[in-house]
């Protein structure tokens, strides 16, 4: 299943409070559908290997199916952790507002991801590495 991680890393969800989530991006394979899976880390808790091999078991999780999201958007206004930007991942059931200090990098890959076309807000620059990326699963999936 390593094979279908496009992304991953921690990312911040709004509730409440900000709480930190271990985030994997999996594309849609033979293996499972194209999904966002946002993981609880335990406060102060260092996100080592050991803890990632054994982290889904113990955690609860988040599953976003990427077929449900209608959009993502950069969200320069709201205020979050430092040295992170935040971004609104909207889907049929709920919004999401999200940071990281990779905002751009996720927001590419799910814009890539999640819709068939290049989707994509005015704001988000693509960079030439995520359009050849946006082109290639473009074109596996043309071919399923």
């Amino acid at each position: 299943a390593g094979m279908d991680v496009i992304m991953e890393g921690l990312l911040y969800l709004q509730g409440k409070t900000w709480r930190k989530m271990w985030t994997v991006l999996y594309k849609p394979s033979s293996t499972g559908v194209g999904r966002l899976e946002l993981y609880t880390v335990p406060d102060n808790h260092p996100v080592t290997e050991q803890w990632k091999t054994s982290w889904h078991k113990a955690q609860e999780k988040k599953v976003v199916r990427l077929s449900d999201c209608l959009s993502v958007s950069p969200a320069p206004k709201e205020s979050c952790p430092p040295g992170c930007t935040a971004f609104y991942l909207n889907t049929m059931q709920c919004s999401y507002t999200l940071a990281s200090s990779e905002s751009q990098k996720w927001l590419n890959a799910l814009c890539c991801l999640a819709f068939q076309v290049p989707h994509i807000s005015p704001l988000v620059q693509l960079s030439p590495l995520c359009i050849r990326s946006c082109l290639i699963i473009w074109e596996m999936r043309a071919q399923t």
